[in-house]
């Protein structure tokens, strides 16, 4: 399944910033966009049926790229309308070249659009990476992702873009209608994209039995580091209430689902470093202020992200890598989404998602209005670079298989095309 190309590039910066010294050698056309940038200041194009808009165009084409990955997934419960975002580059790495992709679908996910490129600062330090989609309570889509700058690796600074450096990472947000697809305006509208927390936030916000949104924040490798911002007014306002301390020699990049259990308790399934115990758990009685002991989870995992629910059934979702019985998973394979009936305590229900084969990783989703679930995940970032979906019901996972009307698997959103 192709995309159609892009329908909208939003390029949001300040070129004029951008000198000769600034710019990135690994860029074969860096000298040539800066001139044009230096009279165009900014660009926000909309694009041809081909994609071509002027500065922006060859840089962030899809032939270009050589990295793409790390997706989230969100619904409209009105009209189905999908979403998913992710994060590419043209270098092949994560680094201060990584921009957004928005895509949708008005179809069921039949057919995809990108319909906008998000990049802070065209030629500028700042990485834009980590993106998440969540349809609010008041049924908009919030886009989040993080900026962080990706000064050079040094003797002074040990940094690369993809290392922790906790000091600068500003947790972005972005406000779009969920039942349509945007326009450059509803994106650059004055206020609409705004800083709300310093942290990168990589799994979906809760809404708490109190109404608070619960967002899981990371401060990356510090003393606590998974950590929890709320919101009391819909969104206007977060304030950091708490987070886990994990061991330092487990902490890694977090990237903490939130849980509250029937008791109002709060849980967090964070993201380790060692396998096979790359997934802890803990728990906290005041809605994320303080926390008990972290400790490893009875599930075990490599260390990459795992997407957690609670259904509607009540029931937990888990999407993990892994198959059932196994206990050594060292490696990122086999996409499977498991269910509890005691508020994980046990798994005794999997469905694998995708299977026999390595690469497979950091699955997001959400489940429909119509109980359906939705799962996104990538493969092989720098290889073939696929995002993936699947569409499947709860009585699938116990029966450990797709026999609904409508269960799907495999289904292509985004196919890397051969690199320039």
């Amino acid at each position: 399944m192709k995309i159609v190309v892009s329908a909208l590039l939003v390029c949001m910066a300040t070129i004029a910033a951008a000198s000769a010294s600034g710019v990135d050698a690994k860029r074969p056309d860096a000298a040539k966009d800066v001139s044009a940038g230096r009279a165009q200041r900014s660009c926000m194009y909309s694009a041809g049926p081909d994609g071509a808009a002027a500065l922006c165009s060859g840089w962030y084409s899809q032939a270009r790229r050589t990295y793409d990955g790390v997706p989230s997934l969100a619904v409209s419960d009105v009209n189905g309308w999908m979403w998913v975002t992710w994060y590419a580059s043209p270098t092949g790495a994560e680094d201060a070249n990584n921009y957004l992709i928005l895509a949708t679908s008005a179809d069921g996910g039949a057919t995809w659009r990108e319909v906008i490129i998000y990049e802070p600062d065209y030629l500028g330090p700042v990485r834009a990476f980590d993106p998440e989609i969540w349809i609010a309570p008041d049924g908009r889509l919030r886009w989040f992702w993080t900026e962080r700058n990706a000064p050079p690796v040094s003797a002074d600074n040990p940094y690369s873009g993809c290392a922790a450096d906790p000091t600068n990472d500003r947790l972005m947000m972005a406000e779009l209608d969920a039942e349509r697809e945007p326009d450059a305006a509803s994106l650059s509208a004055s206020g609409n994209v705004r800083c709300i927390a310093r942290g990168v936030m990589m799994c979906k916000p809760i809404v708490a039995k109190d109404g608070a949104w619960l967002l899981p924040v990371a401060h990356w490798q510090e003393a606590p580091s998974a950590c929890v911002y709320a919101s009391t007014d819909g969104g206007r306002t977060f304030v950091e209430r708490g987070g886990v301390t994990l061991p330092k020699e487990k902490r890694n990049f977090d990237e903490h689902n939130l849980i509250e259990l029937s008791d109002g308790t709060l849980r967090a399934y964070m993201r380790t470093k060692d396998a096979p115990s790359g997934l802890w758990e803990a728990e906290s009685s005041d809605g994320g202020r303080t926390w008990g002991e972290p400790r490893p989870s009875i599930q075990p995992h490599v260390s990459a992200r795992v997407f957690v629910r609670r259904l509607a059934s009540g029931n937990l979702l888990m999407v993990k890598n892994g198959l059932p019985g196994e206990k050594q998973q060292m490696v990122r394979h086999d996409m499977t989404a498991y269910l509890s009936e005691d508020e994980g305590k046990t798994w005794p229900f999997a469905l694998p998602l995708d299977v026999g084969r390595s690469d497979v990783a950091y699955p997001d989703g959400q489940q429909l209005k119509d109980g359906r679930i939705a799962v996104v995940y990538d493969f092989d970032r720098m290889g073939s670079r696929q995002i993936l979906f699947a569409v499947f019901r709860e009585e699938d996972v116990k029966a450990g298989a797709f026999k609904t009307s409508g269960a799907r698997q495999l289904q292509t959103i985004y196919r890397g095309k051969p690199s320039l």
